[in-house]
């Protein structure tokens, strides 16, 4: 009688669900340019400016460029030649300036990457203001040789997806195990006797 309770116990813990940590919500914001019109070797009219960055929550509906200011969770870009993310050393990366519809999509924006090591910028901005008329640029330069890809006055497309994750808690995974456990023991012993 004794070895049909453990049985029962194991059996019970090895079904009870799984407890989950609250769900995480990954927002990741892409962009893909329009191919360069203006190039100087190595960059060529093939060549064109994508960039992603990822937040924990959505852009703010309504939101007015200069006084919104963003910290991605990470971010990467790229010119078609070289890519600068969050991880490369000697990135000089301050914030992404933006102003947004009544939805959240990106309506205007100013996205400056550069990095130290290799000398790469990379930019992709569209502005409209009384001041300053609409420039809408995509521009990267690799210095020392100036090399410079640039695209104007033809914005490229900005797209969010949204990633959401659960993962077990580690309770849950212990409690599940033991009762794991508790099975296969009962059942060598049985073997053994």
């Amino acid at each position: 009688m004794k070895r049909v309770a453990i049985l029962l116990c194991g059996l019970a813990l090895t079904v009870i669900p799984l407890k989950s940590a609250p769900a995480e919500t990954v927002y990741t914001y892409s962009y893909v340019g329009n191919p360069f019109t203006d190039v100087t070797s190595p960059f060529t009219t093939s060549d064109f400016i994508t960039a992603s960055f990822t937040t924990n929550s959505l852009l703010a509906a309504n939101s007015v460029f200069g006084e919104t200011d963003i910290y991605p969770t990470t971010f990467s870009v790229s010119d078609g030649i070289d890519t600068i993310t969050n991880g490369n050393p000697g990135v000089d990366f301050e914030t992404i300036t933006f102003s947004t519809d009544a939805v959240g999509d990106i309506t205007e924006w100013d996205f400056h990457i550069a990095d130290q090591t290799t000398g790469n910028i990379m930019t992709q901005n569209f502005k409209d203001s009384p001041i300053f008329g609409t420039e809408i640029r995509d521009l990267s330069i690799q210095f020392p040789s100036l090399a410079q890809g640039e695209v104007l006055n033809d914005p490229g497309v900005w797209s969010v997806s949204e990633t959401t994750a659960t993962t077990p808690e580690p309770s849950s995974i212990a409690l599940l195990g033991s009762g794991a456990l508790g099975i296969i023991g009962l059942m060598r012993r049985r073997l053994l006797v």
